[in-house]
């Protein structure tokens, strides 16, 4: 199930780039990569155990991915928040 998830966004992205450029913000290099990295580097333990990760890793992964949100919510400009369709 993940595989296939991760196929149809890298396959879907893959040829949609080959069609025509994908921009990607600068902030996006700037912050976003740098959380997608340092989370790899999180599960390479696990991964190379072959272990799952257990109650006190997802919690520990939950509340990253909280500090995670908060973070981004802080770093929303304020045209995205007036023009919010909620």
């Amino acid at each position: 199930m993940v595989g296939s998830n991760i196929f149809n966004v890298l396959g879907v992205l893959g040829i949609t780039a080959i069609v025509t450029p994908v921009p990607v913000d600068l902030e996006t290099l700037r912050f976003d990569m740098w959380i997608m990295i340092g989370t790899a580097f999180l599960l390479i333990p696990y991964a190379l155990r072959r272990r799952t990760v257990g109650r006190g890793g997802g919690v520990t992964f939950i509340f990253l991915y909280c500090g995670y949100v908060t973070a981004e919510l802080l770093h929303v400009p304020n045209w995205v928040v007036r023009n919010w369709p909620l």
